[in-house]
């Protein structure tokens, strides 16, 4: 693992969203399991004069479930498209259902924080400490992203900001 300067990462974080996502990993330490779901939305920041990235995730979620009960998560991104089976199947199956890690052929290796998970095979990862959760109220949403979004099913996102405490690059 090679820290890396958050400067650097805007791109690879950005081009990785564009592609097919990032996995969002939350490690269930009162069960001992991990988890990971695909995200396509994330947001680098400065939050209380400190580097944030904040991700969004449904009530529905079995993600939800842990994060809003633990302390850390990690964003790990893959470099190009070499991924991009694991992402599908990771934005499609419920770890309330399945091994996921199993089923997208990863594997999970502990982060720098106490607590955290990264991609094995994925390149660039953000360790962060939850700083703040909101969730969205829809009367501040934009009407167009209502119809796209929520119209049908009414299941807001939260947002998790974390306070980024490692990020770095994996080969």
């Amino acid at each position: 693992m090679k820290k890396i300067d958050i400067n650097d990462s805007f791109d690879l974080l950005m081009n990785g969203l564009d592609n097919n996502g990032a996995f969002l990993n939350t490690y269930n330490t009162t069960q001992n399991q991990p988890n990971t779901m695909t995200i396509g939305w994330a947001t680098l920041g400065r939050a209380w004069g400190e580097l944030s990235l904040t991700v969004w995730v449904r009530y529905s979620r079995h993600t939800y479930d842990i994060l809003k009960d633990m302390p850390v998560f990690t964003v790990s991104v893959p470099k190009n498209d070499s991924l991009n089976t694991a992402l599908m199947i990771c934005g499609t199956k419920s770890g309330k259902d399945a091994d996921k890690f199993k089923l997208a052929e990863i594997d999970y290796i502990k982060g720098y924080l106490s607590g955290s998970i990264i991609i094995k095979q994925a390149y660039l990862h953000f360790e962060c400490e939850t700083a703040y959760i909101q969730s969205m109220e829809p009367t501040g949403i934009k009407a167009d992203y209502i119809h796209a979004k929520y119209e049908h099913n009414n299941d807001y996102h939260i947002m998790f900001v974390g306070t980024i405490r490692n990020c770095y690059i994996t080969e």
